[in-house]
């Protein structure tokens, strides 16, 4: 199959930002298909461009055989309407890629949480007679509305009415939450057209994982962004805690970029945190020799309503990808850690609550951790490397082009079959090599 990819903000390994639709594209390409990503060229996170030239509409670079087009889009900071205009730029410019990509798709993959860009692709799809298939990275704008902005206000208002629009007309969904089909069907998709594929690991940029060795202060890391759904600042709360109670010796890294940045310092200022420090973000291609080197791994979340439909963040699985015993402070409805036996899940606003986990972990010996950190390896790699997830969305991408095709109005059905359907043997093929898998 022919696909094209977009996802505003995607990322390549060599960039710290998220690389989950550079990594299924790439096994998707190894898989015989091939495979056109098209993204910003503005990053999100450090606020940066990444094509030189400014001046072109598209600059083309190719990683792990994806040919990726990163889109020119104005720079902005901050929350503000220059990220509702840089929004608009990047889905005007979707409109435009047939100018600039001839080669025409079987199905077009389009990602939020940009439900702007999302509906781009709806509509591309539509004009070149293609399968369209939608993956919902976060619940707009429900979870802006749990964030504390008015379900009245005219962004969320329009908002809503594109999320409607797309659950309705994508020829299916894929959605990173495991609970996300209630509301899904709600607003007007069927329940059969939406599938669970969660985040995951590159396992081919992994070191190999070795045991911890005896410290006298062991390192507790948080690698992740500073804002959204994300709460760091409760582990300066619990680092005071820790420092009130006389113990365990633990040092902190935080690192990452976003808007909150510059709270997380003043806090740390405030608090005279001496043993935490606050570092800038690294390349995917780094962060995980970077978090090899703690004992201790953090996921703190916002206590959010949207999160009963699950979430799925990346930083967890790379903690489990690297072996690291993990402390998930937050509340959802699956409970990855729980599962996998690889750490500790307590409240998302309870710093207390924290520094005991902390302290448990702290108090284990490095034996005991490391057994821990296994277990959460083992269970990424059953359940979130890349390899296995490209094999279900496989299986999604040639049903939604084949059921796109026989379901053509007419003449167009049947000369639309004769040139570009993809044969039933080669769905069940793919369909069964995900079962072999799954069986595993």
């Amino acid at each position: 199959m022919k696909i094209w990819m977009i996802n505003h903000y995607a990322g390549s390994p060599a960039q710290a930002w998220s690389t989950r639709h550079v990594s299924l594209a790439a096994e998707l390409v190894r898989r015989g298909h091939r495979v056109t990503l098209f993204a910003s060229n503005f990053n999100h996170s450090l606020r940066t461009c990444r094509a030189a030239d400014s001046d072109e509409h598209v600059h083309w670079e190719q990683v792990e055989g994806v040919d990726i087009g990163w889109l020119a889009t104005p720079k902005y900071s901050g929350n503000s309407l220059g990220r509702f205009w840089n929004m608009l730029v990047f889905a005007f410019r979707v409109l435009q890629v047939p100018k600039h990509c001839h080669r025409r798709p079987d199905v077009i993959y389009g990602s939020t949480p940009s439900l702007f860009a999302a509906l781009a692709g709806l509509i591309l799809a539509q004009r070149l007679g293609v399968a369209f298939v939608l993956e919902i990275r976060d619940i707009w704008p429900q979870t802006l509305i749990d964030m504390g902005m008015s379900r009245f206000h005219p962004f969320v208002v329009l908002s809503a009415a594109i999320e409607r629009h797309l659950y309705r007309h994508a020829d299916a969904i894929v959605t990173l939450m495991p609970d996300a089909a209630p509301h899904l069907v709600a607003l007007g998709t069927a329940r059969e057209r939406v599938h669970w594929i969660p985040n995951g690991v590159n396992f081919g940029l992994v070191p190999p994982v070795a045991p911890p060795q005896q410290k006298d202060i062991l390192e507790v890391i948080y690698a992740g962004a500073y804002g959204g759904g994300n709460n760091p600042e409760i582990i300066l709360d619990a680092a005071a805690k820790l420092r009130q109670r006389g113990g365990p010796a633990l040092s902190f890294r935080l690192v990452g970029n976003g808007l909150g940045k510059a709270s997380l310092v003043a806090k740390k200022a405030a608090l005279g945190l001496a043993n935490v420090s606050v570092e800038p973000p690294v390349p995917k291609s780094q962060v995980y020799a970077l978090l090899s080197q703690a004992d201790i791994a953090i996921v703190p979340f916002m206590r959010l309503a949207v999160h009963r439909y699950g979430v799925s963040s990346n930083k967890l699985f790379d903690y489990m990808a690297v072996a690291k015993p993990i402390v998930l402070a937050g509340l959802s409805s699956k409970h990855y850690v729980e599962d996998a036996g690889c750490g500790i899940e307590c409240s998302p606003d309870e710093p207390d609550a924290l520094a005991d986990a902390l302290s448990a972990l702290a108090g284990m010996s490095p034996q005991e951790r490391w057994e821990m950190g296994l277990r959460g390896r083992r269970y990424a790699e059953q359940n979130h490397d890349f390899a296995r997830l490209a094999l279900k969305l496989e299986v999604i991408l040639a049903r939604a082009h084949h059921d796109h095709l026989t379901t053509a109005p007419g003449g167009e059905k049947s000369n639309l079959m004769k040139a570009n359907t993809v044969p039933q043997v080669r769905i069940d093929r793919i369909a069964q090599d995900r079962s072999a898998l799954d069986d595993v």
